[in-house]
């Protein structure tokens, strides 16, 4: 080999570790500003998640309040269901009354678990039982709307609705965390983060 093929083999050399740091360089900037995105992503999924357990506990809370109220009202509400239907005496309407929301409570209460357990533990399948019982509460809360009074029935609407959007975007996210790739231990890349 000449002299002159000698000197440009290092500088040949020089120049693929230059570009391979250059390339290390722009993944590292591409690696940093995908990070920021999907942490920004996580972010709005943890508020999310909150706001799913924080409505779903102030349903069951409401609820409660409500069976105890229907337990202090029970004898008058009973003495009216009397007058418009003697048939009916008051004892049974109050019984009875006690049993359908003490059932009706029961149901909120389970969904609302579910809702609440499939966001605590981030689970997919809990999250969308909860999506489709809410969308049947929906349903439901609309059917009854002649029965109820404006603000009863408006607030259990937008309730309805904000669960129903924050549990399907969670269960949006849910899916799409499902499917991404996990890290292994022997990953190279994380190999090369840690040290």
């Amino acid at each position: 080999m000449s002299e002159s093929e000698q000197s440009t083999i290092p500088s040949n050399s020089n120049m693929i570790q230059s570009k391979q740091t250059d390339m290390n360089e722009s993944n590292v900037m591409i690696c940093s500003s995908s990070k920021q995105i999907e942490m920004k992503r996580l972010e709005g999924f943890y508020r999310k998640k909150h706001a799913i357990m924080f409505l779903t506990t102030l349903i069951m809370v409401l609820s409660a309040a409500a069976f105890i109220y229907t337990l202090v009202t029970k004898d008058e509400v009973a003495k009216l269901i009397h007058q418009t239907k003697p048939e009916i005496s008051a004892e049974s309407a109050a019984q009875g009354l006690v049993l359908i929301m003490g059932i009706l409570i029961s149901f909120i209460f389970t969904y609302s678990l579910i809702g609440m357990f499939g966001a605590m533990y981030e689970s997919y399948p809990l999250s969308l039982t909860f999506l489709i019982l809410n969308l049947i509460g929906l349903v439901a809360t609309a059917s009854m709307a002649s029965y109820t009074t404006f603000f009863h029935t408006l607030l259990s609407l937008i309730i309805d609705v904000l669960l129903i959007a924050l549990t399907y975007f969670f269960v949006q996210d849910l899916r799409d965390l499902r499917h991404l790739p996990q890290p292994h231990l022997s990953s190279p890349k994380l190999l090369e983060s840690t040290g």
